[in-house]
């Protein structure tokens, strides 16, 4: 029986007599009490192949009792909180095994009273290494230990870290018994500001599946950020544009960019990310704004004409910090056309605003302006629609035929049929009901002329 060496040699562990006639037995017996690389030779010479053989594990990791009235260091460990399991490898050259727990937790910094006094240093790590983790062996001779603190790649045990600060580091901590058997443990520490708003980036992808493509030179504007006075969390706001030139066969985004079409082009464009380390966001609301200001999140845009709008998102952390990402949205005939100004918002938009509606939406009266309700046709061929009807009954009202009637109001009863599932902006409703409304009071006034007994020549 060998055992491969250092240098790679092997060496003999065991020799087996040979009875008078030069023969071994069959087999025989060898209890392996050290991790390594073994072989047998036989008394020819033939060596079997080398095999690695580990009876020993590495260093084995648990928690702690917590009852045993350690003072915590750190986040404070749930008696629940399960460890995360090893994971072993074993080396073929060697025998040897190690082990690797990865672990991560996170602390919020606080100006006032900053974590670790402001620096954490090699004694705070020790001690937060203590708290967490306890690491035996079966093997006589205890464990032999290291500690190392690193942050970006840089071995900082000596000058510790600045804990007033969000950024993250890794405490390595590596524990090797009497044999060479290892247990690695890598624990990243991520302080955290609570206070900072989610963060916005142009995403990978420069092909968003709606709107144009993103220039992969152009860097998003640094966001402006403002404090609450009263809770002290911040507001982001991020400010971008875009240019979309009007197509005519198709009409771009089929006519008319509803909101679900601008909440896309906002989602697709920017991906926003929470900087706390729940990575929890919530949606505030969606408007979609004329250049004059007006909120017309339920007409939308109308895409077949020039014209410059404003589209807004917020989001918000689970901290209650929030972003607001503004896009400045402009159609043009051609991309020579010149483009108009908006001012973007001063305070970020928080869903709360008028017109916002829950979930984001928004009522829009339609009237004025060169929005969407300015442009559509459609209630006022309704209402004028209605006003023939009207018309029609008063100059009829002396006559008893019925067919011109029938004919009248069938058709007219049609187009409204027809114009219903066209409507699209808040006055489209309103005028086609008024609009059936005529058309069934007008038929009962022609049903009570038509129906009514004559009157005899004496009562003329």
């Amino acid at each position: 029986m060998q055992k491969k060496q250092s240098n790679g040699s092997f060496a003999d562990l065991e020799t087996f007599a040979l009875s008078a006639d030069g023969i071994g037995a069959a087999s025989q017996n060898y209890t392996i009490l050290q991790n390594g690389v073994y072989r047998v030779v036989d008394t020819a010479g033939n060596a079997g192949a080398a095999t690695a053989l580990s009876p020993y594990g590495p260093p084995v990791v648990t928690r702690p009792d917590p009852s045993d009235g350690s003072d915590p260091i750190g986040p404070v460990l749930d008696t629940d909180q399960t460890l995360p399991g090893p994971t072993v490898t074993t080396d073929a050259d060697t025998g040897l095994n190690h082990g690797a727990i990865t672990e991560n937790i996170f602390e919020y910094i606080d100006e006032q009273t900053p974590l670790y006094g402001g620096r954490f240093t090699a004694a705070h790590a020790q001690a937060l290494m203590d708290y967490r983790y306890s690491v035996t062996t079966d093997l006589p001779g205890g464990l032999t230990t290291s500690l190392t603190v690193i942050k970006d790649g840089v071995d900082v045990t000596a000058q510790g870290i600045d804990t007033t600060h969000p950024g993250s580091f890794t405490i390595r901590y590596v524990a090797t018994d009497p044999q060479g058997n290892t247990t690695t443990i890598l624990l990243t520490d991520t302080l955290v500001d609570r206070r900072k708003p989610p963060v916005v980036v142009y995403p990978d992808e420069k092909n968003p599946p709606v709107g144009p493509p993103i220039d992969p030179n152009k860097t998003l504007p640094d966001p402006v950020v403002t404090t609450d006075p009263d809770t002290g969390y911040r507001h982001a706001l991020i400010t971008d544009e875009v240019t979309e030139t009007i197509t005519r066969a198709p009409a771009l985004y089929g006519g008319r960019i509803d909101r679900q079409t601008a909440q896309a082009l906002l989602t697709g464009r920017f991906d926003i990310r929470s900087a706390q380390p729940d990575g929890t966001l919530s949606p505030l609301g969606l408007q979609i704004l004329a250049a004059d200001g007006r909120d017309i999140t339920a007409l939308g845009i109308d895409t077949t004409v020039p014209g410059d709008y404003l589209l807004r998102y917020a989001v918000a952390d689970s901290q209650g910090n929030r972003t607001t990402v503004e896009l400045t949205y402009h159609l043009v005939k051609n991309p020579n056309d010149p483009t108009g100004q908006i001012t973007h918002t001063v305070d970020p938009f928080d869903g709360t605003e008028s017109g916002a509606g829950q979930n984001g939406s928004s009522v829009d009266t339609g009237l004025g302006g060169n929005g969407a309700a300015a442009d559509c046709r459609l209630h006022w061929l309704a209402l004028l629609a209605a006003a023939a009807t009207v018309g029609y009954t008063l100059l009829r009202r002396r006559r008893t035929s019925w067919l011109p009637d029938i004919l009248f109001f069938g058709a007219l009863a049609g187009l409204c049929a027809v114009l219903w599932p066209l409507s699209h902006c808040p006055l489209d409703h309103s005028s086609l009901l008024a609009y059936a409304g005529a058309l069934l009071v007008c038929w009962a006034a022609r049903l009570r002329a038509l129906t009514a007994p004559a009157k005899s020549p004496e009562n003329k």
